[in-house]
């Protein structure tokens, strides 16, 4: 009997223990659960914000691109370029050669009217020379009258 007694207490303890450590391993999973949950819950919450940040970034991202692809439709291509710059360089030689040629006009009309110039220089200087022998010879003239009449 003593051992039925031993066995029966130890049937007892054992039950208890089982209880407690079943109570315990309730209180255990429910704390996990618990935790779990609120994971889940703070994930949840990340996930929601970082979906709307990553929105935010997206639609600036999008304004970028938007404002790049406007920006390179203003741009001239290479050809483009390069077209318009042979079209200036030949608009550019064309004037030098305009200007070319009117200095060339202006020279040959400035030595024309220097030339005109000097020839009637010349010949206002003949007619002058011309005069003044005319006048001298009828000073003279008129002196050799007067010394003759008066005496």
């Amino acid at each position: 009997m003593r051992y039925q007694e031993r066995f029966a207490s130890g049937e007892a303890l054992l039950h208890q223990t089982i209880a407690s450590l079943e109570r315990s391993m309730e209180r255990e999973l429910a704390s996990q659960e618990k935790a779990a949950l609120r994971s889940v819950s703070q994930s949840e919450t990340a996930i929601s914000k970082a979906e709307t940040a990553q929105a935010g970034v997206n639609i600036r991202g999008n304004e970028f691109r938007q404002s790049l692809d406007d920006y390179v439709k203003t741009m001239l291509t290479k050809s483009e370029a390069e077209l318009k710059w042979n079209q200036i360089a030949k608009a550019l030689d064309e004037i030098t050669d305009q200007i070319s040629e009117l200095r060339r006009n202006k020279i040959a009309s400035d030595t024309q009217r220097a030339e005109a110039l000097a020839a009637k220089s010349d010949n206002r200087w003949t007619a002058d020379k011309i005069l003044m022998i005319v006048m001298a010879l009828v000073g003279w003239g008129m002196a050799l009258y007067f010394k003759r009449a008066g005496g």
